[in-house]
């Protein structure tokens, strides 16, 4: 794997840090717009310069499903397919969408 260039995210992260712990959603969604995805460099930078557990850096990544640690396409469409949602064409949308561009859910 290629070395990942750290020097970008200290200005990005710089005003979360006093916050510490509280600091660390949108540290990560900081370190996210640069990177496009969560390596594991840039989650122990994080935790460094918060100065919190990489395991509660880990724990966030994991959690919330829009961070991601590991690399993803350019654009990604989300559908919800929860019974609400496919009550109201979910379903109908994710495989319409599938269908035009080729894909399966979760491929790129």
């Amino acid at each position: 794997m290629s070395e990942i260039n750290l020097a970008p995210i200290t200005p990005a992260i710089e005003k979360f840090i006093p916050l510490g712990r509280a600091g660390l959603l949108p540290a990560l969604h900081a370190a996210q717009k640069i990177y496009g995805w969560l390596p594991q460099e840039v989650a122990a930078e994080v935790a460094k310069r918060l100065k919190v557990p990489l395991a509660d850096v880990h724990g966030f990544i994991e959690f919330y499903s829009l961070f991601y640690n590991e690399p993803v396409g350019r654009r990604i469409i989300r559908v919800c397919t929860y019974q609400a949602c496919a009550l109201k064409g979910g379903d109908g949308l994710l495989d319409h969408l599938c269908s035009n561009h080729g894909l399966e859910a979760g491929q790129t």
